[in-house]
């Protein structure tokens, strides 16, 4: 045949049938068997396989010849061990373009047999697949790059969390339970899940929340228009409101160094941005003393602030003031009206 040429289907079944009947009557022996290629020669065949295309018709007579012929590619047959690790050899570090990208996304949304779509695993391969990760770990990339491309697609609305909008059935709560029952955290999964929270809330992507209860000594106060932990710093926040104070309450927090290089994080109660002031309200005596032991620590690793500790006595101090009373009764006369025009206020 001349360079160019195509054979005829005719030509094509011809050639097959003599090669078969070669192959098995007569002994035919392919000449390149247990030969191999030259590195050479593998790039000039790459070259060559590189500027040819399948026409649309020989992609639909591949997958047809696929799903009919028993002996097509390693159907019912599995790569050994040596041969895995070859593959895994060859793939490792290369990267697949954004057009190969593109196209498997394409084909993951519109194919309906693509991965396992509508399938689900059995037991026995529930199993397998389970006792095949036992042990493994990701490493810390890998979990990073993880994080990032599901924040992208959640933010680009690609992928929407399952649950969102809706509530688990009390059989499914049993169930978890069920599942989750006498599992425990192993101690470090314990300090990597306390280092998260550090870190969420020295970024300011964890905060404070709390219910909200109309006025209660803990919870979402609606006079002051945030959250408080406590009814002391409830009272000192609508003092300096009246006092017409610009205050932040718990505006951040600070990464204190412990003994043995080990740290925790601290946030102020209150801070006043015209003074560059933290105060800092501290409960009954004998209680709280690690939130002492970190106020200490921070004020001798933060010294570029000014601090206050208000105690027990400076807390009585400022209720008994005068001023503090007419603060208070502003504030129940906002909020408590309708009560106060039955009670005479001295």
């Amino acid at each position: 045949m001349k360079k160019g040429e195509k054979m005829s289907d005719e030509q094509k079944k011809k050639s097959s049938d003599t090669m078969k009947r070669m192959c098995n009557e007569k002994g035919y022996v392919n000449p390149f068997k247990g030969k191999h290629h030259t590195e050479k020669t593998k790039k000039k065949l790459s070259k060559i396989g590189k500027k040819k295309t399948v026409s649309e018709e020989t992609k639909q007579k591949i997958r047809e010849n696929s799903k009919t012929n028993p002996n097509y590619g390693m159907k019912g047959r599995k790569h050994t061990e040596e041969t895995k690790l070859k593959m895994a050899k060859v793939k490792k570090g290369k990267k697949l373009s954004e057009e190969h990208k593109r196209k498997i996304s394409e084909n993951s949304k519109t194919n309906p047999n693509f991965g396992m779509k509508g399938k689900k695993l059995t037991e026995e391969q529930r199993k397998k697949v389970s006792e095949a990760k036992k042990g493994k770990r990701q490493t810390e990339e890998s979990n990073r790059k993880r994080s990032e491309t599901l924040k992208r697609k959640y933010k680009d609305g690609v992928f929407i969390a399952v649950m969102k909008g809706k509530k688990h059935t009390e059989e499914s709560k049993l169930k978890m339970s069920e599942i989750r029952r006498g599992r425990k955290f192993t101690s470090e999964h314990k300090r990597k899940l306390s280092d998260s929270n550090k870190q969420a809330y020295l970024e300011g992507t964890r905060k404070v929340c709390g219910n909200k209860d109309k006025f209660h000594k803990r919870g979402f106060q609606e006079d002051l228009g945030h959250y408080a932990r406590s009814s002391w710093e409830t009272n000192i926040c609508r003092y300096l409101k009246f006092m017409n104070v610009d205050y932040e309450y718990e505006f951040k927090s600070f990464k204190v160094i412990k003994e043995n290089n080990n740290w925790t994080t601290y946030t102020p109660d209150i801070y006043i941005k015209d003074y560059n002031l933290f105060i800092e309200i501290k409960g009954w005596e004998g209680k709280n003393n690690e939130r002492l032991e970190k106020y200490n620590l921070f004020t001798e690793q933060y010294p570029e602030y000014n601090t206050i500790l208000i105690d027990e006595k400076k807390y009585k101090e400022i209720i008994k003031s005068e001023i503090y009373y007419t603060c208070f009764m502003s504030f129940l006369q906002k909020y408590f009206y309708k009560s106060l025009q039955k009670i005479k206020i001295k």
